[in-house]
């Protein structure tokens, strides 16, 4: 835990250095959707394989700040709706998640024409829930006022980015994660073998504005 703060430090101070440096080059703003589900191990290391995607929401912005011709730190603040269905006795579940998260992200251009650039990278997030739900049948309970799940949750996302020129200073900007938790969300105690963690894809479009 402690290497993951350090490591989200770093980015968020490299990024600081960054705009010290007065090399802000990008704002983006963008609008997604997420396709998520858990990744779950019980004591014995065994998986639920009823888990299946659910869909939601997500809306970011972020900033853009070159360092060299080929690399661009993003920081960003975001929300995005996660959780998943299960089955249990054909008993339908759903756990509805939504979180708001900040997090900086490393890009590095690999491709760069005059209309068009592609660029893969990694981003790291620290996301906090506001709320949650998990539907049983037509029994609903909510997570976040009965602690059924941590609050806090580390995101680390491989992401491919791609920008599209409409102007000089006007882009549609695509974005496309896929992200898994670094922190076990389960919030009980005792049997501390139970593992769940957060994993999803996530699709958004926006606007990017060259500064």
């Amino acid at each position: 835990m402690n290497k993951i703060i350090f490591c989200l430090s770093f980015l968020i101070g490299s990024s600081v250095l960054a705009q010290d440096k007065k090399c802000l080059t990008q704002v983006n703003f963008n609008i997604g959707k997420t396709f998520t589900s858990f990744m779950y191990e019980d004591a014995e290391g065994n998986t639920n394989k009823n888990l299946s995607y659910r869909s939601g929401t997500s809306y970011s912005l972020n900033l853009g700040f070159k360092l060299g011709a080929k690399h661009m730190l993003r920081p960003e603040v975001i929300y995005q709706q996660s959780g998943a269905k299960s089955t249990v006795n054909n008993a339908p579940i759903e756990w509805a998640l939504n979180y708001i998260g900040a997090g900086v992200g490393y890009l590095y251009t690999a491709l760069e024409k005059e209309s068009f650039s592609l660029s893969p990278g990694l981003v790291l997030n620290a996301n906090y829930m506001m709320s949650g739900e998990q539907t049983i049948g037509t029994n609903r309970f909510n997570i976040t006022e009965q602690d059924l799940l941590k609050p806090i949750d580390i995101m680390a996302s491989l992401t491919l980015n791609s920008r599209f020129k409409v102007t000089d200073n006007l882009f549609i900007n695509f974005d496309y994660r896929y992200g898994f938790g670094l922190m076990d969300i389960e919030n009980i105690e005792g049997d501390e073998n139970e593992k769940t963690r957060n994993m999803g894809h996530m699709a958004s479009l926006g606007l990017s504005f060259n500064l």
